[in-house]
């Protein structure tokens, strides 16, 4: 299994996130605690959370609201990545 880490990361983390499949989620985090894959996954993590900040920056609808939609989407990842935080502590 340890061997298909980076498969199943690439395929199947970015839809569950997109998503807001909690459950899946932690299903996979489980799985990948089991064949010491947490690192792959807090990487890929970190890579959704830059390229979903990244796009929001680059929508050029955002920053011509004066920013506030800038805010509102950084805040909307925020928000998605809390509730996924809260619901492993």
């Amino acid at each position: 299994m340890s061997c298909h880490v980076s498969t199943l990361l690439s395929k199947g983390f970015r839809p569950l996130m997109s998503g807001h499949r909690v459950v899946d989620l932690a299903r996979m985090y489980s799985l990948l605690g089991r064949v010491g894959g947490t690192d792959a996954l807090r990487e890929e993590w970190r890579q959704y959370i830059v390229a979903a900040g990244m796009a929001i920056v680059k929508d050029e609808a955002n920053v011509s609201r004066a920013g506030r939609g800038v805010l509102f989407g950084i805040w909307d990842i925020a928000g998605a990545v809390g509730n996924l935080i809260s619901c492993h502590h």
